[in-house]
């Protein structure tokens, strides 16, 4: 979806998961959420929505790709949003630990398997690419353990929305590293976002 499509649509879409994962986690988890902490969540949300998604890009955008990025998205959404929903389960069992274990290792299989079937060949990178490649498997298997630990401490319902509000902290650092301008509609995002995250974080005091 990304190599397709707008980076923005299919980030934002991908990180609507947050609200798969807390009507399942209500749904199959049994979990209870008061009505101020659903309020939260919704500004979460809406705020990631504003943050993220350019609408008036779009509406003018309508290509092919474009359409199928966001059918790839939305399967992302829906995927994300069952495994950090179920993550739960065994994390309650085993720990946090050995369940992001077993899901790497189950990567690796998986990857190969897709690589196969798209007829995507193995590209050793260069040594330009090597530090970003590290980086991002290192912060991406770091923040699913947190993930995890943090499930095994709380509620999936509160701590998805928190976790998927990632693309807010996107576009700063995109701004402070890459010099991206950030619009009005990204300040309000961000503002917005932030207060469903301080208000949600008030109420679990």
């Amino acid at each position: 979806g990304l190599r397709i499509g707008n980076a923005s649509v299919v980030g934002t879409i991908s990180a609507a998961f947050i609200a798969v994962t807390v009507i399942m986690s209500v749904l199959f988890l049994g979990e209870k959420i008061t009505l101020y902490q659903s309020l939260a969540i919704i500004i979460i949300f809406a705020g990631v929505i504003l943050t993220g998604l350019d609408f008036k890009e779009l509406r003018q955008n309508k290509s092919p790709a474009m359409n199928k990025s966001i059918w790839l998205a939305i399967v992302a959404m829906i995927f994300w949003g069952i495994y950090y929903t179920f993550i739960k389960i065994p994390v309650r069992e085993v720990g946090w630990f050995f369940p992001e274990l077993i899901t790497l290792l189950l990567a690796i299989p998986i990857a190969l398997f897709m690589m196969k079937f798209k007829k995507t060949k193995l590209i050793v990178p260069d040594k330009t690419t090597w530090a970003p490649v590290l980086g991002n498997s290192l912060l991406l298997s770091i923040s699913d353990f947190c993930y995890n630990y943090a499930v095994s401490k709380g509620m999936v319902a509160i701590v998805a929305p928190i976790a998927g509000s990632y693309p807010t902290l996107f576009v700063l650092l995109a701004s402070l590293v890459f010099k991206d301008p950030i619009t009005t509609q990204q300040k309000i995002g961000i503002a917005v976002t932030l207060v469903g995250i301080v208000g949600i974080s008030f109420l679990l005091v």
